[in-house]
């Protein structure tokens, strides 16, 4: 039934309404009986997985207007997991799983419990012994990666580029530059710098950008040059950002107000090598929006802030990287799920591009004969640096860019 209620009324005046309205449509059917039976029994709704107290009023548990609210009635007793699992309305509304993802998220939970929840065994027991070091640690890890995480572009940002006109200036720019014959001068020639770094990205099968930010081109997804110590890691992450982990499999509603717990667990199965429930339903989402099959997605890390989970995409071409992008992955992903915040991607991921004003040829080198040794690092803390026989430096525009330049005065040239 659909109910059309006053959202500050509480959970008990919701009860004896609906409990009222089943008396009078059971009475209109002459079913006295079964009416007198009903109402000796209790209600209890639970509103997209969540139970709350019947005092608790309609509008401080979300119902109104704003966002549809699926509400499940038992009469007579609450709904166990057992039967959440075996009603096919709870999981495909609730979790918005097909029966024949539901069974396999469903398999996936039995093997975990097996393996990790049964406490006498002893790969249980080690399996708890990680998720509470993992649990003292998450806060640290979590600032960390939110930290990184803060040069990597949304998604919905490479889309808006696509058709923007700051692109097709910069792949104009990208097409003289490259139909430019290099000199071959490392070092000296910023052309050939770039034919250099188009060159090794070509090689992985993805195309460069080059743009220049002081003839006014500016791209929404920004540079790519903060991420280039990472140019030659083979998969690049995903990072799929939840306000709450309300919706998935598993969590339950202390898991949605405090997710330590439950981002602890998913770690330690992550570093055991173990599938877990949620995770695996995060998959089946994943597939569904983005159009690549579960088995190629990889959950490599879980943190906070709101809920992240970081992901690589086995083998991705530069071909499906364009079909991903052409089908609105914010609105599917967000179909998918309830509480998507946003997708993030690594800077080289999709389309590497470079601006080439944070090119600083000052800071060009060749080291063909060998280079000097130095010690760099904070005090107690120093480590040997040689700089590397053989090879040609490019330097990048960094100076007055992070607080002060006091971290490049041991290299010195």
């Amino acid at each position: 039934h659909i109910l059309y209620v006053d959202s500050s009324m509480s959970f008990t005046e919701l009860k004896q309404l609906y409990k009222r309205y089943l008396c009078v449509q059971l009475e209109r059917r002459h079913m006295k009986q079964e009416a007198l039976m009903l109402a000796q029994q209790t209600i209890c709704f639970e509103i997209s997985g969540h139970k709350f107290k019947d005092e608790q009023l309609l509008k401080d548990c979300g119902v109104g207007l704003t966002a549809l609210q699926y509400i499940f009635v038992t009469i007579g007793g609450t709904m166990s997991e057992e039967e959440k699992d075996n009603d096919d309305e709870y999981v495909t509304k609730v979790y918005q799983m097909t029966s024949k993802e539901h069974k396999y998220v469903q398999s996936v939970k039995e093997t975990f419990d097996k393996s990790v929840m049964q406490q006498a065994t002893q790969q249980a027991k080690t399996f708890q012994k990680t998720v509470q070091e993992i649990a003292r640690t998450i806060k640290t890890t979590s600032k960390h990666e939110l930290d990184q995480m803060r040069c990597y572009p949304k998604i919905e940002d490479i889309v808006k580029e696509q058709t923007s006109a700051e692109n097709k200036k910069a792949t104009a720019y990208t097409k003289q530059v490259l139909n430019t014959a290099a000199n071959g001068k490392l070092g000296e020639d910023l052309n050939t710098t770039l034919h250099v770094i188009n060159h090794i990205f070509r090689a992985n099968g993805d195309e460069c950008l080059f743009y220049d930010s002081r003839k006014g081109v500016k791209l929404s997804a920004g540079d790519s040059a903060v991420a280039m110590h990472e140019a030659f890691q083979k998969e690049k992450p995903f990072v799929l950002r939840l306000n709450t982990l309300e919706g998935l499999y598993g969590a339950s509603s202390d898991d949605v107000k405090d997710d330590t717990h439950k981002l602890s667990e998913m770690q330690a199965a992550i570093d055991s090598n173990l599938e877990h429930p949620t995770l695996a339903h995060v998959k089946q989402k994943l597939s569904a929006a983005l159009g690549v099959t579960p088995e190629r997605l990889n959950i490599v890390q879980v943190f906070a802030g709101s809920d992240c989970f970081k992901y690589t995409v086995l083998n991705l071409t530069f071909q499906e990287k364009n079909a991903m992008i052409q089908r609105d992955p914010t609105r599917r992903l967000a179909q998918q799920f309830q509480q998507f915040k946003e997708l993030k991607i690594h800077p080289l991921l999709f389309r590497p591009a470079f601006d080439v004003a944070q090119f600083d040829k000052r800071g060009n080198k060749s080291f063909l004969n060998g280079g000097s040794t130095f010690e760099v690092g904070p005090p107690g803390q120093k480590r040997t640096y040689t700089q590397p026989k053989g090879w040609t430096r490019y330097g990048l525009s960094v100076l007055g860019k992070y607080g002060d330049d006091k971290w490049l005065h041991p290299f010195r040239d």
